[in-house]
């Protein structure tokens, strides 16, 4: 690369970079100004705040008897007899020093929204660049919808920032091997960060999924006979010990943190399969209005077709950094269409990855004019090629 072009790109990332800045500052203000005094009567909030609190005052065991007897003498459904620890643990430090001033309570939410768009740029930004990146972090973080969630102390923010960077560290291990090549401390924190992820939602489960799916793929892939069983299955016993790895580190840590801080792991809400007909069709309105379009169920089904197009055009050209993607749609899909009633916010986590998709089918279909050549399949095995190789010869 000549010493022009790289003076360019210095100076489109250096460009980028301020305007993300401006993007985030601009997104933390506006929320803030629209927060309101004090906090809804929704209840989820009043729980977190408690266990919070216990952290620091000692009284995890009387938070939970507490909760369990209200709990054992309320209707079915009242809550879980505890939640996921992720939230309160993040919330445990200002809860000391603030008490429950929700007012600046609040500020957390801001952070954790803003440093989730922070990182979805870095990741949109990788996969066709920045200013797609730039654009979506753009739509979410003006989307009315988005900012108001910021006046409410719940895990939907919490849930997405830990989600993105279980993605940015899965493209930092797929950026120098395949998953089968990958050194052992690699997987053990791929792992670890899906117990992180799945103790503030349980929806962060998929992502063990979605592990399985790309280690079948690179399995698939690397064989010395492509889709031929047993030349995958000699696969499997020559590296059956790097993929073990991470479900390993994930049972591990889950089971540490499961001792530390007791939670439900598979919480009994009524949720069930028969109602997914009913939640998937309620979705293209939930998604146009979360888009900041008003709710047109019309337009969210179109916008979900041309999302559909985008994920095979995706996951064809970067097969290896758009399927983990595709297969966490699908797999939370699952999981949060089973709840036994609308909630419109547990849509916040699909939202984006829908939008992205419609993204990458607009830039395929040259609707989007970018410089440069977005990123591929080849490109990116290209990358972590010497790696491999380096590995190859010790």
């Amino acid at each position: 690369m000549s010493d022009q072009a790289v003076t360019s790109e210095r100076r489109a990332h250096v460009a980028g970079a301020a305007l993300l800045a401006v993007i985030a500052l601009g997104v933390a203000i506006v929320a803030v100004l629209l927060h309101r005094n004090g906090h809804t009567q929704g209840d989820d909030f009043a729980l977190y705040l408690r266990q919070a609190r216990s952290v620091f005052d000692g009284d995890i065991g009387a938070v939970l008897a507490d909760n369990r007897f209200a709990v054992l003498n309320s209707d079915r459904g009242f809550s879980p007899l505890s939640y996921p620890w992720g939230w309160p643990l993040l919330l445990s430090p200002f809860v000391h020093l603030w008490g429950f001033d929700y007012d600046r309570l609040k500020l957390v939410e801001v952070g954790v929204f803003v440093a989730w768009l922070v990182v979805v740029h870095g990741i949109v930004r990788r996969r066709i660049g920045r200013r797609p990146a730039l654009a979506i972090v753009a739509v979410i973080g003006t989307a009315p919808v988005y900012l108001v969630h910021t006046d409410q102390l719940l895990t939907e923010f919490p849930h997405l920032l830990a989600v993105a960077v279980w993605i940015w560290w899965y493209d930092r291990v797929r950026s120098r091997s395949t998953l089968l090549d990958a050194t052992t401390a690699d997987l053990v924190t791929l792992g670890a960060l899906v117990t992180l992820t799945y103790n503030v939602r349980r929806e962060g489960i998929v992502l063990v999924g979605v592990i399985a799916v790309m280690q079948l793929y690179d399995l698939v892939t690397t064989a010395e006979r492509r889709r031929s069983v047993r030349a995958i299955a000699d696969r499997v016993t020559a590296t059956w010990r790097t993929l073990a790895t991470p479900y390993l580190s994930f049972a591990i840590c889950t089971a540490a943190f499961q001792l530390l801080l007791p939670s439900e792991l598979l919480p009994d809400n009524g949720n069930s399969s028969r109602y997914l007909d009913n939640r998937v069709a309620e979705y293209p309105g939930i998604l146009t209005n979360q888009l900041g379009l008003g709710d047109h169920p019309v337009v969210g089904i179109g916008i979900i077709a041309v999302a559909a197009a985008g994920a095979v055009i995706g996951v064809r050209r970067r097969p290896t950094l758009d399927l983990p993607l595709l297969v966490l749609v699908l797999g939370t899909t699952l999981l949060i269409g089973t709840h036994f009633r609308q909630v419109d916010r547990y849509w916040f986590q699909i939202t984006p990855l829908v939008l992205y998709f419609v993204t990458v089918a607009l830039v395929a279909a040259h609707l989007i004019v970018l410089p440069g050549k977005i990123a591929d399949a080849r490109d990116y095995d290209a990358a972590a090629a010497p790696a491999r190789r380096r590995r190859g010869r010790r």
